[in-house]
């Protein structure tokens, strides 16, 4: 073995993992109800993760870029944002769902629909264009619920909004510990 083949089996892997992502990130935005059938099937949690930190990594730079001051804070707050959000909305939805339907979705499941619908950071980050893109979020949220979970759209719909409720609940009752 010499230095030039693990130099090749290293660019091929990051060649794959690249192509991969585009290829998702492609099919995600233009057949988004095909995406969704085939999730379940298609994508090991490793795709998932991947997908997810990728799509934060890259986010995170570009909206980095129109900040104006203290970027590597800036930096910080993106990428936990982009991180963080589809785990804890798929934990929120993982208990609505428990309670509501119980058995129809697993967390894995929720998980790859959320980190796949928080693809559209990858246009959030041109200016003017975010709070447009967290509203496709959350249709392809629903669209992933529906088309991975045999769900009607109104409980799905439903789903969303309950989720994004506690969401709301949850930020204000930090911001009241916060004062404490």
């Amino acid at each position: 073995m010499t230095i030039a083949t693990i130099n090749t089996g290293a660019t091929m892997f990051i060649q794959s993992i690249g192509r991969q992502y585009y290829r998702d990130g492609v099919n995600l935005l233009m057949q988004p109800g095909s995406f969704f059938e085939a999730l379940p099937s298609a994508k090991t949690q490793r795709d998932i993760l991947l997908f997810l930190g990728l799509t934060a990594l890259i986010y995170s730079v570009l909206a980095t870029l129109f900040t104006a001051a203290n970027r590597p804070m800036y930096f910080v707050l993106y990428s936990l944002n982009a991180l963080l959000m589809p785990v804890v909305t798929a934990l929120v939805l993982h208990l609505l769902f428990r309670v509501f339907s119980p058995g129809r979705f697993r967390y894995g499941l929720l998980l790859g629909v959320t980190a796949y619908a928080n693809g559209v950071l990858l246009l959030a980050w041109i200016p003017g264009i975010a709070p447009w893109a967290e509203l496709l979020k959350y249709v392809l949220i629903g669209l992933g619920l529906v088309k991975t979970g045999g769900i009607s759209g109104l409980k799905a719909f439903s789903a969303i909004v309950a989720t994004g409720a506690i969401l709301i609940m949850m930020v204000y009752l930090l911001q009241f510990a916060m004062r404490f």
